[in-house]
C-alpha cells in the first residue's frame, strides 16, 4: 500500500512538472523580440517662382514698377510728378530703362507681350514704336537678346528701353489728339533646369499664364484665389469676374462687371457702346478693387453708355494710369454706398467728357480721397471735371495735387461742384463737413475752384465747405 501511494505521488509530480513545462514553452513561444527604428519626418517645400519688373530711377538705382505708370524721360530723367508731356511732330520719348529680376527659388523663362505695348487713339496714327537695349554698365548695346532662356534665382534680364516717335508731317488734325494704352506686361513660368530624382526635363512643357478669350469664362471658375493670368484676343459677350485674381491685357467689346473683392484689372481695353450700361460696373458688396493702365470707352452721348466706369464699392478704389473716354459721366460712385478711405484716382486722362468726370456722392465718415495727377477735357460749357455730394452727411477730406483741368471749358470754369441733389423738404446736404485741399493744380486763369449748388436754388453762397490752398 505504501509503495503504491508513493508510485501515485511521484506520478501526479511527473504530471505536473510536464505540465508546467509545457505551459513554460507555450508561453516563451509568444515573447518575441522587439524594436522600433523610423526615419525624421521630412518637410516637403513648394519652389517659388516670383519675377519683379524693376526700372532704373534717377539715381541708377532699380526699383519696382509693378503697377506703377511709366513716365517719359525728359532730358534722360524722369521728370517731378504730374509733369505733362506734350507731344510734337518730330519728338521722340523714352521710359526709363527696365528690366526682369528673379526673385523666386526656381529657373524661370519669360517674355514680354508685345501687345501690352500698342497704342490706341488718333494720336497712335503718326507714333511709331522705338525700342534699345543696354549692357550690364548701362551703355547702349543693339546685339543684347532682352529675353534669355533661363533666369536662375537672383539673376536679372538684361535691361531695355522702348518709347515712341512722332511722324514729323503730322499735320494741325493732330492737335491735342491723345493716345493710351501703353503697358508693359511680362509673363514667366517653369524652364528645365532643376532636377528631380529623374532628369530636368519635367517641366519642359510648361506654359506662359495665357489664357484664350474664348477660354476665359470656363478659366475663371477654375482658378484659384489669387491667380494671375493675360488674356488672349477679344471678349465679345458680358463678363463677369467674380474670384479675387489679376487679369492682365483684357479686350472686350461687352460690358464688363465686377463681382469680387481683390481683383485687380490691369492693361484693359474695354469699349462698349451700346446701351446705358456703363462699360466696366463693379457690384456694391465689394470691398476693393484696382484698375491700372487701361482704356475705357463708352458709348456717345447721353443715350448710350450713361457712365463709361460705375464704382459703389463699399470699400476702397485704387483707379490710377487709365484713360476714360464719354461724352457724358466718367466714373460715377455709388448712390447709396460710401466710397472708402483711403480711395485713389491717380494718373488718369479723363477725355470728352460731357457731363461729370468724377462723381462722388458720399463718403465713410472721415474718409480721405485723393485726386490727384489727373487730366480733365471735355465739352466746352457743360462738363463737370468733380462733382462731389454728401447723401449720408459724414466728414471728409479731398485732396487735389497736380492735376490739369481745362477750367476754362467747364461749367462756369468749375473745378469741384458740391451738389445738393435732394428733393424740396428733405434733409440739407451738409458740405460744411467737407475739407478740399487744392495743392499745385493747372487749371484755368479764371478758375473757379469750387461752387456749391443746391437742385432747389442753384448756385448758393452758404452751406461752403473749408477751402484749403
Amino acid at each position: 500500500m505504501t509503495n503504491s501511494k508513493s508510485t501515485k505521488r511521484a506520478l501526479l509530480t511527473s504530471v505536473l512538472a510536464l505540465l508546467m513545462c509545457v505551459a513554460m514553452l507555450i508561453g516563451t513561444t509568444f515573447a518575441w523580440f522587439t524594436d522600433t527604428a523610423s526615419t525624421g519626418v521630412n518637410k516637403i517645400q513648394a519652389g517659388n517662382l516670383n519675377i519683379e519688373l524693376q526700372m532704373k530711377d534717377n539715381n541708377g538705382n532699380w526699383v519696382n514698377a509693378e503697377g506703377k505708370t511709366l513716365p517719359f524721360l525728359v532730358e534722360g530723367k524722369i521728370p517731378a510728378e504730374g509733369t505733362q508731356i506734350l507731344w510734337e511732330p518730330g519728338c521722340t520719348y523714352y521710359v526709363p530703362q527696365i528690366r526682369v529680376l528673379n526673385k523666386g527659388n526656381l529657373a524661370v523663362k519669360f517674355e514680354y507681350l508685345p501687345e501690352a505695348l500698342g497704342l490706341t487713339g488718333k494720336l497712335a496714327e503718326v507714333l511709331t514704336f522705338t525700342a534699345k537695349t543696354f549692357d550690364k554698365e548701362g551703355n547702349e548695346d543693339s546685339d543684347i537678346n532682352i529675353e534669355p532662356e533661363v533666369l536662375k534665382p537672383g539673376e536679372a534680364s538684361p535691361a531695355w528701353s522702348f518709347g515712341y516717335h512722332m511722324d514729323e508731317n503730322a499735320g494741325n488734325e493732330y492737335q491735342k489728339a491723345t493716345a493710351t494704352g501703353m503697358c508693359v506686361t511680362v509673363v514667366a513660368t517653369q524652364v528645365p533646369y532643376e532636377k528631380d530624382s529623374i532628369s530636368d526635363q519635367y517641366d519642359k512643357d510648361a506654359t506662359y499664364p495665357v489664357v484664350k478669350a474664348a477660354d476665359l469664362d470656363t478659366k475663371l471658375n477654375e482658378l484659384a484665389d489669387g491667380s494671375v493670368i493675360t488674356v488672349e484676343g477679344t471678349v465679345n459677350t458680358p463678363l463677369t469676374i467674380s474670384k479675387p485674381v489679376t487679369i492682365n491685357n483684357l479686350t472686350a467689346t461687352a460690358p464688363v462687371t465686377i463681382a469680387s473683392s481683390g481683383v485687380t484689372l490691369n492693361a484693359a481695353n474695354i469699349e462698349y457702346k451700346v446701351s446705358k450700361t456703363p462699360a466696366l460696373v463693379v457690384n456694391s458688396d465689394v470691398t476693393d478693387v484696382t484698375i491700372t493702365n487701361s482704356a475705357i470707352t463708352a458709348a456717345t452721348g447721353r443715350t448710350g453708355s450713361h457712365t463709361a466706369v460705375s464704382l459703389p464699392v463699399s470699400g476702397k478704389v485704387v483707379f490710377t494710369g487709365n484713360t476714360v473716354t464719354n461724352d457724358y459721366n466718367g466714373i460715377e460712385f455709388g448712390l447709396n454706398v460710401p466710397t472708402g478711405d483711403g480711395t485713389l484716382i491717380a494718373n488718369n486722362n479723363f477725355t470728352n467728357i460731357g457731363n461729370n468726370a468724377i462723381s462722388i456722392y458720399q463718403v465713410e465718415n472721415g474718409a480721405t480721397v485723393t485726386v490727384k495727377n489727373n487730366t480733365f477735357t471735355g465739352k466746352a460749357g457743360s462738363f463737370i471735371p468733380v462733382r462731389l455730394s454728401n447723401s449720408n452727411n459724414m466728414s471728409g477730406k479731398f485732396v487735389f495735387a497736380n492735376n490739369t483741368v481745362d477750367t476754362d471749358n467747364s461749367w462756369i470754369n468749375c473745378f469741384v461742384m458740391l451738389e445738393d441733389y435732394s428733393r424740396e423738404g428733405a434733409e440739407i446736404q451738409d458740405f460744411t463737413k467737407y475739407t478740399l485741399v487744392f495743392k499745385d493744380n493747372k487749371v484755368g486763369a479764371n478758375c473757379t475752384y469750387t461752387v456749391v449748388y443746391d437742385d432747389q436754388d442753384g448756385i448758393i453762397t452758404t452751406n461752403q465747405p473749408i477751402v484749403q490752398k
